[in-house]
């Protein structure tokens, strides 16, 4: 941080950093990747508590920033979590967070959970056996009656692992 900080970020950047040394050791990271898991689940919760799924929301869909730059202060968490490597589906919750937010209605529910650490999400854009073409999809979304009928296949991959956290379904 070389700008200056308020004592609210200050104190933020504090808190993320130690709670990054308690509980992201490289011995516990090795662990992990041993047992081949991304990250655990509570640990994901507790992040989600000190305010790290919140920063890119308006505080009227739940979320807040520490600054009022939602994006300054994710940045300030991922340098820090970046000097542990630690583990934990920043990058994909944040990104689903900024596309729900701009069109929140109906999303309401995800977006709590989301930002509560109750699930996880990532988008999913990679096709198997195709390379990334984003404006070349294969999967169609047809509409019907009650809503959509997605057709196709996608993968949702972070590092050519699959990712594992709570289980609690899929959000297209």
């Amino acid at each position: 941080m070389t700008d200056k900080a308020s004592p609210e970020r200050l104190l933020f950047a504090a808190t993320t950093q130690s709670f990054l040394e308690k509980e992201a050791s490289l011995g516990r990271l090795r662990e992990l990747h041993a047992a081949g898991t991304s990250f655990e689940v509570d640990w994901w919760r507790r992040a989600a508590e000190l305010g790290w799924t919140s920063l890119l929301v308006p505080e009227e869909l739940g979320g807040g920033s520490v600054s009022g730059d939602g994006v300054a202060d994710l940045a300030l968490v991922a340098e820090l979590a970046g000097r542990t490597v630690a583990p934990g589906p920043l990058h994909p919750v944040s990104t689903v967070l900024a596309g729900l937010v701009e069109a929140p209605e109906n999303h309401e529910g995800t977006i709590e959970a989301l930002v509560s650490g109750e699930i996880v999400a990532s988008w999913a854009v990679y096709e198997p056996r195709k390379p990334w073409s984003p404006l070349d999809a294969a999967v169609t979304a047809t509409r019907t009656g009650s809503g959509y009928r997605i057709d196709g296949v996608k993968r949702s991959r972070r590092g050519g692992r699959r990712e594992r956290g709570p289980a609690g379904g899929h959000a297209v």
